[in-house]
């Protein structure tokens, strides 16, 4: 007995293979450009959107990326997204919301921030909100996420809160600091304390270097967080102290920040860097080289580029004789 299409379609298919099947013919529906086809593809687009199971909806958002328009179909799932708590469809509707810029959708962000507070939809809904042109509708959530124990939601509001500045954050950030054990959340604080360049967190940079709690990383932060006061002398002369440390990864940070930093010529110091016998400390001198345009520098650079003993350091001499039109050949 012949199988009918929808038995077929029904009994025989698995769901996974189904829904490979969906987005094959939504594909093929998508690349037509006759109207009748086109609405086939919205009343497609609408009715999965309505009926589908959260892989399909999800499925089918990630397939509306690669569209420009078509998206008035969004209109109910976005009013019913806060009783969806499929992640996969919240992240998907998100990252098409942002990447298109569908700002008629922006107060989703809101909604989903003030229904799921603290779990893992609002760390991700507060992630991409951060991608948004305008993140001030979410400050107050970010005010009270800097507190939270919540390790995610408190780095994006840090992060969101550096960008703002807002005031009386700066403080709480310190006090999270010094409080926190969390080494992603230390690290993202000492990054946004940094945003607000204030003089009086010199120390404060300098103190995190210092730390046997700190982390490597959280301690290279630190180490160019100082670029941000390029023309205080208090920052200047911690760089210049740093650069001389026998800590490695610290030294050549050090030397590489120092490039950075404004109205003092550090070039002797890093021609001297450039002579050490640690290929790290060569590669961030040279790297750092790329403010000096004089002749000498650029003698150094092409003989960096031929005769050094590592391929990194050859390798960066070669990129910034390259930009500056002065090509390296072998």
């Amino acid at each position: 007995m012949k199988k009918s299409f929808l038995y077929v379609w029904n009994k025989l298919l698995i769901p996974s293979y189904r829904f490979v099947l969906l987005l094959l013919a939504a594909a093929i529906i998508f690349s037509s450009h006759s109207t009748g086809q086109s609405n086939a593809a919205d009343d497609f687009i609408s009715r999965t959107l309505r009926f589908g199971s959260y892989s399909q909806i999800a499925g089918i958002l990630a397939a509306l990326k690669k569209k420009d328009n078509g998206f008035e179909a969004l209109d109910l799932l976005v009013k019913d997204a806060v009783n969806i708590n499929d992640r996969g469809v919240i992240r998907a509707l998100l990252d098409l919301v942002s990447e298109k810029k569908l700002d008629q959708y922006y107060y989703l962000y809101s909604k989903l921030l003030e229904i799921h507070i603290d779990n893992d939809i609002a760390e991700y809904t507060l992630g991409s909100a951060l991608t948004l042109p305008d993140i001030r509708p979410y400050e107050d959530f970010m005010k009270n996420a800097l507190t939270n124990k919540n390790a995610e939601l408190q780095k994006y509001a840090a992060m969101g809160l550096a960008r703002l500045r807002t005031p009386g954050t700066r403080e709480i950030m310190h006090e999270i600091f010094r409080e926190s054990d969390n080494e992603f959340v230390r690290m993202e604080l000492v990054s946004s304390i940094a945003a607000w360049a204030d003089t009086a967190d010199i120390p404060f940079f300098g103190s995190v270097i210092e730390m046997d709690s700190s982390t490597p990383v959280q301690k290279w932060v630190a180490v160019m967080a100082l670029t941000n006061f390029r023309k205080d002398p208090a920052a200047l002369a911690l760089l210049q102290k740093l650069s001389l440390r026998e800590d490695v990864e610290i030294r050549a940070r050090a030397l590489f920040a120092l490039s950075f930093m404004d109205n003092v010529d550090n070039r002797e110091l890093l021609f001297t860097a450039c002579r050490d016998n640690i290929a790290k400390i060569r590669f961030y001198a040279v790297k750092a080289l790329v403010n000096y345009t004089d002749s000498d520098t650029n003698e150094l650079l092409k003989f960096k580029a031929r005769y050094d003993e590592d391929s990194t350091v050859k390798k960066a001499a070669r990129e910034i004789l390259k930009n500056r039109g002065m090509e390296f050949k072998e």
